[in-house]
């Protein structure tokens, strides 16, 4: 009996310890996910009864920071997740929650009236992508520091980041690995889009990193990418849609080459101080006119009145992603959600007038797809501001790409095309295409 009480001692004691390490391991790990299960009214639902999409949240510790965690969702494709395309998708602001596009915009989830269950919804991004929605910066939404060194203020801290962050959703989903992978965003994501993007490309090209990101497109909605050149077309938009008389249109244009030169001065010298004095030139000489004659105008809608502080009612976000047992589900712990961080908002005001459309002919010329769409509705990046930023992209890089043209005779050619905005039903069509990303 006592050779058999040895042996089961030491066996106990390798269980013990082999759990110890796991959990050591488990503890040990940046990335820590879980998949969610949120009241859903399934009545409408169009997602498989049989082998279900996984639904995700997660955080993720930063590698550079002191005790920075950056919160995501990912939710698999309804159609082929083995095959369908990976979508990044960050909210612009800066500082607002990636949930506002879950719930409001290109989400699986749109929120109930009794704001205790969330209805699917038909055409939310997911049906035909496997979709991460990024809380980023630190500080935005669900993702947060305790350390206020931990604060980000510029592109390349938020490209640092999310390559930082992607690395390592990709060691936790190697078989996505196979897939296409897109950067995309909206409004103040005509910074971030350009930033990661190119963050990536530049890693790939260079062999830095753990792997290769299949990164194959981006894409940016209603972007901010090239101040010096879409602040001018605030006023040629507001007079085209009769917000403004053309004395006063004439009157913001007359000014307005003190708003370019201090954004090129930005964009060159890179000067925080100067930086941020050059956008209150911008913003006094030029938009904020356009407010005081258009008092209460809803910036994303001019047919509509601005409601609440973005403009829209988003209560029923802040009740549901409040109450105790959603953020229990999530993961989060008792940290409190709030669509926008205008602290994080005012850490970026140096970066605002900075231009990064320069990033962009270098992954065209290598066959990454780019797309630029806008609504014609939206005043604050309007479609016009779009145009004028593509026109200008198209011109400085008419030199390169002839010469790559050149280089590959008989070769199938990138094309750089603008158009006006489309209508609102027609970009309703658009918008719910039934392909992924990359077969338009």
């Amino acid at each position: 009996m006592e050779p058999q009480r040895r042996v089961a001692s030491a066996l106990l004691l390798l269980a013990v310890a082999s759990a110890c390490v796991s959990v050591a391991s488990a503890q040990s790990s940046r990335l820590v996910e879980k998949e969610i299960d949120l009241p859903t009214d399934t009545f409408l639902s169009d997602t498989p009864l049989i082998d279900p999409p996984k639904r995700i949240a997660g955080y993720f510790k930063l590698n550079r920071t002191h005790d920075a965690r950056m919160f995501y969702f990912y939710f698999q494709s309804r159609h082929k997740p083995e095959t369908d395309p990976v979508v990044l998708w960050m909210t612009g602001g800066p500082g607002c929650s990636s949930e506002i596009a879950i719930f409001f915009e290109n989400g699986p989830y749109s929120i109930n009236n009794d704001t205790r269950t969330l209805s699917e919804t038909k055409y939310g991004w997911d049906t035909l992508h496997n979709m991460i929605f990024v809380d980023q910066p630190i500080g935005t939404g669900f993702s947060y520091s305790t350390d206020s060194r931990d604060r980000v203020y510029n592109e390349e801290r938020v490209a640092a980041d999310m390559l930082d962050f992607l690395y390592a959703f990709y060691e936790a989903h190697p078989e996505m690995l196979q897939n296409d992978f897109y950067v995309t965003g909206e409004s103040y994501a005509g910074h971030y889009v350009p930033a990661v993007s190119s963050a990536i490309y530049r890693a790939n090209e260079l062999g830095q990193g753990p792997l290769t990101i299949p990164l194959a497109g981006l894409a940016i909605g209603n972007g901010l990418t090239n101040p010096a050149v879409q602040m001018p077309a605030y006023a040629d938009y507001a007079l085209e849609n009769s917000l403004i008389s053309k004395g006063l249109h004439d009157s913001i244009q007359f000014w307005m080459p003190l708003c370019t030169w201090g954004a090129d001065f930005c964009d060159t010298h890179k000067w925080r101080i100067g930086c941020v004095i050059a956008l209150q030139v911008c913003q006094l000489l030029g938009f904020e006119r356009i407010l005081a004659a258009n008092p209460g105008i809803n910036v994303y809608d001019i047919t509509k009145t601005c409601d609440g502080p973005l403009c829209y009612d988003m209560t029923a976000a802040d009740d549901f992603l409040n109450r105790k047992d959603v953020r229990a589900a999530l993961g989060v712990g008792d940290r409190p959600w709030e669509e926008c961080n205008m602290g994080v908002n005012g850490d970026f005001m140096g970066d605002w007038l900075r231009s990064y459309h320069g990033l962009l002919p270098a992954m065209l010329e290598d066959g990454i797809r780019v797309m630029v769409y806008a609504g014609d509705l939206d005043l604050i990046c309007n479609w016009l501001t779009q145009l004028k930023r593509m026109a200008e992209s198209r011109e400085r890089s008419a030199a390169a790409a002839s010469e790559v043209a050149a280089a590959a005779e008989g070769e199938g050619q990138g094309e750089l095309s603008a158009r006006k905005a489309l209508p609102q039903r027609q970009r309703e069509e658009t918008y719910r295409s039934d392909k992924p990303l990359g077969q338009q």
